[in-house]
């Protein structure tokens, strides 16, 4: 549907800004360090390049575990969500009760 109505050259500039927005993406996520080895392998261009699949490797790897992450906190606030099923008061939220007893709990492990 995006695309309806688009000249071909509309949907090569659509493409052109898609793609580095994805290339920014990528770039905001890598040290200093990073942009300089991908760089420094890019100027030899004889010389192997796995030093640069090894660092998009890593950050594949680091994507997954915050997915994961994600989607640890997703059930978390589903299953948390689910405790106040009706407009209820507020001295009867099943959320606000859940959240109070997460609270309690992180405190007193604190404590100890």
């Amino acid at each position: 549907e995006r695309l309806l109505g688009l000249t071909p050259d509309d949907i090569q500039e659509l493409a052109r800004d898609i793609l580095f927005g994805q290339l920014r993406l990528v770039i905001a996520t890598m040290t200093i360090e990073e942009i300089k080895l991908v760089l420094e392998t890019r100027a030899n261009p004889e010389n192997s390049c796995e030093n640069v699949n090894t660092t998009i490797d890593k950050h594949v790897d680091d994507i997954e575990h915050r997915i994961a992450e994600l989607k640890v906190l997703q059930e978390t606030l589903i299953s948390i969500r689910s405790a106040c099923d009706h407009d209820k008061k507020v001295k009867e939220c099943g959320v606000l009760h859940q959240l109070d007893s997460i609270a309690e709990v992180c405190s007193s492990s604190t404590e100890n």
